[in-house]
């Protein structure tokens, strides 16, 4: 059975009374000699990012946004992005999102799914879709000279479905066995849980995939309003990255789009979704292992912080046994010394108006006593001792991450599309590496003493042995009482 704590900052202190200890956290043994105050490194801009095209923006009348990146490539990647997802959905019809994505993919009022079927395959290359907690995304790449034909199939997806009962009944199926793939995925189990807490009683909270009890119970009235709610041109951005020509996919897409509802991007507003500290534990002795995640508030999207979060979650880092040590992440030492995980990975999930930030692990559960004092002792140390030599590390695998996206035009497109959403522009690839390049072990600091130091935190334990974590009290008192 879980059980969920929930506690204000005064009711915690009310509560749990262990005096802030003063005393200075030991460097790991890797960063022995380095000194805190050096200047931050001088990363050299790639030429390549200097003479990265330019994007073209344009906006349809019905409110769809276009954009275009050209690259010397000899494929195009396309991607239509809708802002819906579950964060749109309510507890009665959690999972709607999805069960429309697969319903729009089963056939369209010109096309049956044969047919869409037999078109797709005509015009090569890749194609998928996917439904997020802020977005449902369709994507292609193909042939250059087969641009125009994935446009207007794409185009003929997102507007003209059809909701015959065979169809619907087609797309809960689908949901269904989406549903069940995923309950067998324990990081995603445990990050729905983490959501479910630390966003409770506001939409974000929802599962994406929603429950067999709410996907059996949507019919096709419930998917043609939900749709006509959702799907407008507003909430709309067609991304194109490759060889295709600006003007020719405007031209594709102005002849596409043309029963798109009409609707503007302003009209669309998601509020900032409120973050409460909280503890579901959740024990189930015939699981193997045990599956723990702590998580904190973090950086919007939109907020500037973004950029010192990439190289947040790069410092942390990750690690399994069958991976070594990587003795430049301090908590890849500690967790491996001690054996206190088989694995833990770094996660950062930035949102509208909000983000989540901290850490996974994976364990025999026999040490669940001393993992959350290890992971929240090191998320603290951020905001008081950390070095330019660690900031300088992480910055550089982020800037790698930044630079190895640029290689799939499909990665670049959907990441276009989601920065045109949330902020109606494209952040350049040499702006995001400057963005990043600047950051400081100071900048690093002033966020993590922002959104870590004495701040409340979510904790998720699912599996065997989960009952010996500590409980919410003594978990949120690590995150304040070590003051250099």
């Amino acid at each position: 059975m879980a059980s969920i704590a929930t506690f204000s900052k005064k009711s915690f202190r009310k509560h749990f009374s262990t005096p802030k200890r003063h005393f200075a956290v030991a460097l790991p043994s890797a960063l022995s000699g380095l000194t805190v105050g050096l200047k931050p490194t001088v990363v050299e801009t790639p030429e390549a990012l200097s003479r990265w095209p330019a994007t073209q923006l344009a906006r349809l009348p019905n409110g769809l946004t276009v954009t275009t990146e050209e690259l010397p490539r000899q494929t195009t990647s396309i991607s239509v992005r809708v802002e819906v997802g579950s964060v749109n959905e309510t507890k009665e019809n959690s999972g709607i999102s999805n069960v429309l994505k697969h319903l729009l993919l089963s056939g369209t009022q010109k096309r049956s799914a044969k047919q869409l079927q037999t078109d797709f395959q005509s015009v090569g290359g890749q194609f998928s879709a996917y439904s997020s907690r802020e977005s449902t995304v369709f994507q292609a790449t193909v042939l250059n000279s087969d641009a125009p034909k994935a446009i207007e199939l794409l185009a003929d997806v997102v507007q003209t479905t059809s909701y015959t009962e065979e169809a619907v009944e087609q797309a809960r199926e689908a949901a269904l066995r989406d549903l069940e793939h995923a309950e067998g995925q324990r990081q995603e189990v445990v990050l729905d849980h983490l959501y479910s807490i630390a966003f409770q009683g506001t939409p974000l909270s929802h599962n994406v995939l929603g429950t067999p009890t709410t996907l059996k119970s949507l019919k096709s009235p419930h998917l043609s309003a939900f749709y006509r709610d959702n799907y407008s041109g507003g909430r709309l951005v067609l991304s194109v990255v490759g060889g295709a020509k600006h003007n020719e996919v405007l031209k594709s897409a102005q002849g596409s789009f043309t029963s798109l509802r009409g609707s503007s991007h302003s009209d669309y507003h998601v509020a900032a979704p409120r973050f409460t500290g909280s503890q579901v534990l959740i024990p189930d002795e015939h699981e193997a292992a045990a599956y723990c995640a702590f998580g904190f508030r973090a950086a919007a999207i939109t907020d500037p912080d973004y950029y010192t979060f990439l190289v947040l979650k790069e410092l942390v880092g990750s690690w399994s046994t069958s991976s070594g040590t990587d003795l430049k992440s301090h908590l890849s030492e500690i967790i491996a010394t001690e054996k206190l995980a088989n694995s833990f990975s770094s996660f950062y999930y930035p949102h509208h108006g909000v983000g989540i930030f901290g850490v996974y692990t994976e364990s025999n559960g026999l040490l669940l006593t001393e993992t959350p004092y290890e992971v929240v002792n090191e998320l603290v140390r951020l905001s008081q001792q950390v070095t330019e030599s660690e900031v300088d590390h992480a910055k550089r695998k982020a800037l790698t991450s930044v630079l190895l996206e640029l290689d799939s035009s499909a990665l670049v497109a959907e990441r276009i599309a989601a920065q045109v959403s949330s902020t109606g522009n494209r952040t350049s690839p040499l702006d995001t590496f400057k963005k990043i390049a600047s950051i400081s072990a100071a900048d690093v600091k002033r966020v993590a003493s922002k959104y870590i130091y004495d701040q409340d935190l979510v904790v998720v334990g699912t599996g065997s042995k989960i009952s010996s974590l500590p409980d919410y009290n003594q978990i949120r008192g690590y995150t304040y009482w070590k003051t250099l």
